[in-house]
C-alpha cells in the first residue's frame, strides 16, 4: 500500500492522482482515434468532459449513499472528500452511462459513432485499478 505520499509539504493521495492520469492519458487517447478513424462525433471534447464530471459525481453519490454510519453533511465539506478516496465504481459507471445515453438523445451521434470510447474506456479503467492498488482497497488480504 501507498496510499498517499508528500512532496513539497503537501500530502497527495496516490488513488485520485492515479485517476486523473488515467483521465488525462485515455483523452488523449479517445481523441487519437477519433482523428485517426475519422469518426463523426459532434462535440467530443464536451462529452468527455460531461461523461467525466458526471462520472465522479456519481462515484461519490454512490460512496455517500453506500456507506454506514457517517454524516454525509460533514463528509461532503470535506476537501479530502472530493480530492481522496471514497469513489463507488458502479456509481461513476451508472452516472456516466446516464449522461451517454443524454447526450446522444441531444446530439444525436449514432451508436456506432461512440465505438471509440471503448478502448481508452479499459485503458483508463487499468491506469485507475493501479490508484485502488495503491490505496489499498481492493487488492485482496495482506500476504506478508
Amino acid at each position: 500500500m501507498f496510499p498517499y505520499f508528500d512532496i513539497f509539504g503537501q500530502r497527495v493521495f496516490s488513488y485520485p492522482l492515479l485517476m486523473g492520469v488515467a483521465w488525462g492519458l485515455s483523452f488523449h487517447f479517445y481523441q487519437f482515434l477519433i482523428d485517426k478513424y475519422k469518426v463523426d462525433f459532434k462535440n467530443s471534447k464536451l462529452f468527455f468532459t460531461g461523461v467525466f464530471v458526471a462520472s465522479w459525481v456519481g462515484a461519490k453519490v454512490f460512496f455517500l449513499i453506500t456507506s454506514q454510519g457517517i454524516d454525509s453533511s460533514l463528509v461532503i465539506q470535506n476537501s479530502n472528500f472530493w480530492l481522496g478516496g471514497g469513489f463507488v465504481f458502479y456509481g461513476g459507471l451508472i452516472f456516466g452511462l446516464t449522461f451517454t445515453i443524454i447526450y446522444k438523445i441531444i446530439f444525436k451521434n449514432p451508436w456506432s459513432s461512440f465505438k471509440v470510447l471503448v478502448p481508452p474506456l479499459a485503458f483508463g479503467h487499468g491506469v485507475g485499478r493501479v490508484g485502488c492498488f495503491l490505496a489499498g482497497c481492493c487488492f485482496g488480504r495482506p500476504w506478508f
